[in-house]
């Protein structure tokens, strides 16, 4: 997007767009806008614009605006383009860094300015200038500091940056028919140097006049092209101060500039998305079958629509035209040659300096602060997301569970109206009873006494279950209380009618317990018919004990009533706390707690279960199981089986929405051979079966566990309503399993209160959609992968970290033990080490005993230059010795150069030295020095030297370097002579013979004495011309 820096008005309407940018070269934005917009208007010359690159937000300044017919064209050009438009006083730095020069540069401009400058590279070089504009100082040809010190320039906003790699080694690929669509190569010889003038001033010191060096060098690659390239170059360099040095810089430039190469460059265009994101000066590859390219190369181009965020193409290779030029020529007319006034206070200058460093550093602090705040606000958008989502999910479930709570209240009704019927019945039943005891009382003391024995005995047993009953709900309240404490607001519409139910059930038992006490009232009375029947003298021994066991009896039921009135206040306190939120059927002698029926006579622990393992922080999930307690039988619970037959083994009674479930316990062949197979039989609710096998199976005679993981998949409009646990065997074995364990698989989808708090949480997922905590502990956290868009921390310090494998961006670390390192780049000002070792063992470099060792058949080091002679020592084993060594095996070493790459000394470029070094067939040592080159020279120092010249393939020539006259070269020495010398022909001014008796005679004088002794002096009279 492209928007206004001052309004930030978005200018959505743009087309057309276009970011160019090259290697210390063009960095520009065009774009066209319709009139019928009126933000055109806005799109004024020195207007700023925001707009998308491809490493980032940049900013540009309007520096052109052409009126087309509908739309407006709009060319506006990077901010640190406005560097031509500020001037610097004096820049003299000599053999510095990087960084020293750009601090000096922003302390040198004359006004105060935005921009930052800062540099990495460390290479040390001279540079004085003055009165010029920044830009020029910065990257006009090759007396600046981009021309001294080299580089990538890289400009973000107002941060200027001098990099000694502006990129990095990228691995995305650009490949025919993936994301390449147009390939463009080119070669040119537009800026080749072959030939290049160097010339020195050296200014006076004494007042003197100027001296003016000059030198002439050519590239070692001149005789490569048809033509020479010549150009003019003037030196700066303060270390130039002489020919020598001139001639030693020249020498310098051409392998720094390689300007001797022809430029060749690559431009693509891009469709769809790169592998990883690039931006300039990265090296990535290119590969393109039908052109056989597949290379590895830098960005030094690229197009890129800001409004698209698109990368349209990008080039590789040299850019021809510098920024200096390219720039300079744009605002020619605008920028004055002449400096401004020069300072000289280096209070100024250091001021300007302190400025330059504050405003690198908060540029950088911005783009980090920039870079956080995005983040913040991503995920405040993806929590709001979440959060939308999850509230959607919350009151769908709600409304299911209102829906769900109304028919449980309509069920409840009708099973508290027939339960009420029933303890009418009975409590008629009780009081017809009573009745009768009391009658017969009066009418015969025994009968009384029996009666309210058997009243006291039902009282007590009465009494015993209500303290049963008392305990088991007190017992259970907390239980109840946390575990139904969501149903709370969910219940409350049938809450008032439950306590009328309940408040009139309590009404009849406090009625029936007034009677029961009243008529023990009547039965007190018995103790002044005890005196009456002392006074009549009527009275027994075994009576007065009745009598006794009467009273305690009366006693025991003061107590009943107490403990009632305590179950009045337990039952109502449930009432107001318990009962509302759950649903009771009430029997004889009992009060059970279910969601739709009581099954089977279960207990109140067995009808409620939190799932799974009564982590109820993470689901509060409450599911109704039928009589297996906790998901297994009591027929397999810490017991063992013995099975004979396949078929069914138990019920898993799962939840219908569980779709993961795991079966765990043991297992034991006690007779036959046959294996044991598992498998699970599906019921549908439309009557269909399914099944579920595994691919586990069992063939021990030792007691072993095991363990079947279950998932479900449903077919589409499927509902499991029962599922049954399998074995197959055969019909002669016999198998004993061990207990049984069927465990539902835990999952959350809200984490209520932020935070899971448990003295041991053993689960093997827990998924949710936000988990929010201030802290994890564990002593052990164990996970295949944590990952996260952003982790914030604003301090982190870490005493131990242990990990199998850790994929970290960035290190630092003030000093580290590690066993074992694997890394794709390692990068280090030094390393200390006693050994380095190849991971195959064959190369290894002992630093402490300055040794290296090769162990594999053929090992080489070789220096590579781009332009030049490969340059290699080349060590190779089981190579044959030739010219009569007996072919026997031996070692070669080849030191060598080869200017077309190739390491074989059989190659028509090759020069250098092979030394061979075996054992001969006749156990004798075997070697061999073979000198290869086409001219040879061997010298001593202050002797003429002897060349051996085989340029030309038709002649091979020896001979010494100087003339007899300024040397002497001579073969072999008075006893130490050749035995045999075969010429076919002779040249020679002086040659001598020796006689028997030592003395040396000249030939041309013995010849010339025959000449005169025979009279004849040849053809020509050649013994005339013999001295």
């Amino acid at each position: 997007m492209i928007y206004l820096k001052e309004s930030n008005i978005p200018l959505n309407l743009a087309w057309d767009d276009n970011i160019v940018q090259e290697a210390n070269g063009t960095y520009q934005l065009s774009f066209k806008f319709p009139v019928t917009d009126e933000s055109w208007s806005l799109l004024t010359p020195e207007t700023f614009l925001l707009a998308d690159d491809l490493h980032g937000e940049q900013e540009f300044f309007i520096f052109d605006v052409v009126k087309e017919n509908g739309y407006v064209q709009v060319y506006a050009n990077q901010v640190a383009t406005l560097l031509n438009y500020y001037t610097m006083s004096t820049l003299n730095v000599d053999r510095v860094a990087g960084q020293t020069v750009m601090n000096a540069l922003a302390g040198s401009i004359v006004r105060k300015h935005p921009f930052s400058f800062s540099s990495d590279i460390m290479a040390h070089h001279s540079l004085n200038i003055a009165d010029k504009s920044v830009m020029e100082v910065l990257v006009k040809d090759r007396h600046s500091i981009l021309g001294q010190w080299g580089g990538d320039l890289v400009r973000d906003k107002y941060a200027i940056k001098l990099l000694q790699n502006g990129g990095t080694e990228n691995e995305s690929l650009f490949m025919y028919r993936k994301n390449l669509s147009k390939y463009h190569a080119s070669k040119s010889v537009k800026d080749l140097r072959t030939r290049i003038h160097f010339k020195k001033t050296l200014t006076s010191q004494e007042g003197g006049a100027d001296r003016t060096l000059s030198v002439t060098v050519d590239s070692p690659l001149i005789e490569k092209y048809s033509q020479i390239y010549e150009a003019t170059l003037e030196v700066s360099d303060q270390d130039v101060k002489d020919v020598a040095s001139l001639k030693e810089y020249g020498k310098r430039y051409f392998a720094s500039t390689l300007c001797d190469l022809v430029e060749e460059s690559l431009e693509l265009e891009v469709k769809g998305k790169s592998d990883v994101p690039v931006k300039i000066f990265d090296t990535v590859s290119v590969y393109h079958e039908r052109f056989d390219t597949d290379i590895r190369v830098r960005i030094s181009k690229y197009h890129f629509s800001p409004m698209s965020k698109k990368l349209k193409s990008i080039g590789f290779g040299k850019v021809s035209q510098s920024i200096g030029g390219q720039l300079s020529g744009m605002v020619s007319d605008a920028v004055s040659d002449t400096a401004s006034t020069l300072l000289s206070d280096f209070e100024v200058r250091l001021q300007k300096e302190i400025e330059n460093a504050n405003r690198s550093f908060e540029t950088a602090f911005e783009k980090q602060k920039a870079t956080l705040e995005d983040g913040i606000e991503q995920a405040k958008a993806e929590a709001e997301q979440s959060r939308a989502t999850l509230a959607t999910q919350i009151e769908s479930k709600l409304a299911e569970q209102r829906a769900e709570a109304q028919r449980d209240k309509t069920a409840l009704s009708q099973r508290l109206t027939a339960s009420k019927e029933e303890l009418e019945a009975l409590i008629g039943d009780v009081e017809r009873n009573m009745q009768s005891g009391i009658s017969e009382s009066y009418q015969s003391l025994s009968q009384a006494l029996t009666a309210y024995e058997t009243l006291v005995g039902e009282a007590s047993q009465n009494a015993l279950q209500a303290q049963t009953l008392a305990n088991t709900l007190a017992g259970q309240q907390n239980t109840l209380s946390q575990q139904l404490l969501r149903q709370r607001e969910d219940n409350e519409g049938w809450r008032n009618s439950f306590e009328a139910t309940i408040s009139a059930e309590l009404g009849v038992y406090r009625n029936e317990l007034a009677q029961v006490r009243g008529k023990f009232d009547d039965a007190g009375n018995l103790t002044a018919l005890e005196t009456y029947k002392r006074t009549q003298e009527e009275s027994t021994r075994g009576i007065r004990t009745q009598l006794e066991a009467l009273a305690q009896d009366t006693a025991r039921i003061s107590r009943i009533e107490t403990q009632a009135d305590k179950v009045v206040q337990t039952v109502e306190s449930l009432n107001s706390d318990v009962l509302k939120k759950s649903e009771f059927l009430i029997e004889d002698g009992r009060i059970q707690v279910s969601a739709d029926k009581v099954i089977d006579g279960n207990t109140l622990a067995s009808l409620l279960t939190v799932q799974p393992d009564a982590i109820r922080t993470v689901t509060n999930k409450m599911v109704i199981t039928s009589h297996q307690t906790n998901l297994v039988g009591e027929k397999y619970k810490n017991v063992c089986v013995r099975i004979s037959t396949g078929g069914a083994v138990m019920d898993a009674p799962l939840a219908i929405n569980e779709k993961e479930f795991l079966i765990t316990g043991e297992a034991m062949r006690v007779s036959g051979s046959g294996p044991l197979y598992f498998y699970c039989r599906l019921t549908y609710t439309d009557g269909k079966t399914g099944w579920l096998g595994y691919t586990t199976h069992l063939t021990n005679t030792t007691k072993t566990p095991f363990k079947l993981t279950s998932k479900l998949l449903l077919p589409a409009g499927k509902t499991v309503s029962n599922i049954i646990f399998c074995v197959s065997m055969q019909a002669s074995n016999e198998w004993e399993l061990c207990n049984l364990s069927i465990v539902p698989k835990t999952s959350a989808e809200l984490i209520v209160d932020g935070s899971i708090t448990a003295d041991k949480l053993n689960v093997n997922s827990v998924r949710a959609g936000i988990l929010t905590a201030n802290s994890i502990t564990s002593n052990m956290l164990q996970a295949n992968a944590i990952t996260a868009d952003k982790l914030k921390v604003d301090t982190a310090m870490i005493n131990k970290l242990a990990s199998n494998d850790a994929l970290i961006n960035s290190l630092v670390a003030k000093r580290a033990f590690i066993t074992a390192v694997q890394a794709v780049d390692l990068s280090a000002t030094r390393i200390k080490s006693g050994v380095l070792q190849s991971q195959n063992g064959n190369l290894t470099f002992d630093l402490n005993n300055s040794n290296i060792s090769f162990k594999n058949n053929s090992a080489s080091i070789k220096r590579l230059a781009s332009g030049y002679a490969t340059q290699f020592i080349k060590l190779e084993t089981g190579q044959k010795l030739t010219h009569g060594q007996g072919g026997a095996l031996a070692s070669r070493m080849t030191l060598g150069m080869n200017h077309q790459g190739s390491e074989d000394k059989g190659h028509a470029a090759f020069t250098g030295l092979v030394i061979w070094n075996g054992k001969a067939k006749n156990s004798g040592t075997a070697d061999l020095i073979e000198l290869i080159s086409d001219r040879m020279t061997w010298y001593n120092q202050g002797a003429t030297a002897l060349i051996f010249d085989g340029q030309d393939i038709n002649e091979t020539r020896i001979y010494p370097e100087k003339n007899s006259t300024e040397g002497v070269c001579i073969f072999g020495l008075p006893n130490r002579r050749f035995s045999k010398i075969y010429v076919n022909e002779m040249h020679s001014k002086e040659t001598y013979v020796t006689g028997s008796n030592g003395q040396e005679y000249r030939i041309k004088q013995m010849l010339k004495d025959l000449a005169l002794k025979i009279g004849y002096k040849g053809v020509g009279n050649w013994a005339d011309y013999i001295g």
